[in-house]
């Protein structure tokens, strides 16, 4: 039994070289398990940036190339409808204004040719009238030179 007592049992002590390799293979297998899963986290995040990156780019070039000319040219196409609708707008009162204008011409052409023709009569009944002043005076003188000079 002395014998036992001299040989040191291999399952007591922290120096036991079978808990030691357990230990051991233990650790390495936690580390390689969160090597993995580090590993996992940044395959996963690097496949993410991959997706993010075609994403952006793709995003940009559609509104580089896409949304802005054609809101530009919507915009242009917009501006031009509202010009012309505004010269339209712009031609139609030039158009009313010019006929109204011409009207009121002709209106005032006629006015003042009936004025100028109501002008004429008037002269005509005065001198009408002064003319038949001096017949009457006329004829009166001569009545009265015949009445009173025979």
């Amino acid at each position: 039994m002395a014998d036992r007592a001299t040989v040191p049992d291999v399952g007591d002590g922290p120096d036991n070289p079978i808990e030691v390799a357990q230990q051991t293979l233990l650790n390495a297998l936690k580390e390689d398990a969160e090597h993995r899963a580090s590993q996992a986290q940044q395959t996963a995040e690097l496949e993410l940036n991959v997706w993010l990156e075609k994403f952006v780019m793709n995003a940009s070039m559609q509104m580089d190339n896409e949304a802005h000319p054609q809101g530009v040219i919507q915009e242009l196409h917009t501006m031009l409808e509202e010009q012309v609708k505004s010269a339209g707008d712009i031609a139609s009162s030039l158009n009313a204004l010019l006929v109204s204008f011409n009207e009121e011409q002709a209106r005032n052409a006629q006015a003042r040719e009936s004025l100028a023709t109501d002008a004429v009569l008037k002269m005509i009944e005065v001198q009408r009238q002064e003319q038949e002043r001096l017949l009457k005076q006329l004829a009166s003188a001569t009545y009265e030179e015949n009445a009173y000079g025979l």
